[in-house]
């Protein structure tokens, strides 16, 4: 049973791994490689909405990849934009 368990872990390991490596890319605004978030991700660790999300990309101050016809927003570029875009929030005050 330990060694099973053992297996499961490993597994598991592997498995968040290989999510991990599947989620990051070289980012050419940041000019190495970050991690990459949906923007329902995007929009959940910064407290805001989707639409907040565009503007601040449209503005520069957010970079984001286009993989296959979806939306990856950089994780870098996100936590640096939420100290300097403070007059693009349109989060309630």
């Amino acid at each position: 049973m330990i060694a099973g368990n053992r297996e499961l872990d490993m597994r598991n390991s592997v498995e968040a791994m290989l999510h991990r490596i599947a989620r990051t890319a070289w980012c050419k605004g940041c000019n190495e490689i970050v991690d990459l978030l949906t923007v329902a991700e995007a929009a959940s660790v910064a407290e805001t909405n989707p639409p907040t999300l565009l503007l601040w990309i449209l503005k520069e101050r957010l970079h984001c990849l286009d993989l296959r016809g979806r939306l990856l927003i950089c994780s870098s570029s996100l936590q640096r934009s939420e100290a300097v875009t403070g007059s693009l929030d349109h989060r309630p005050g």
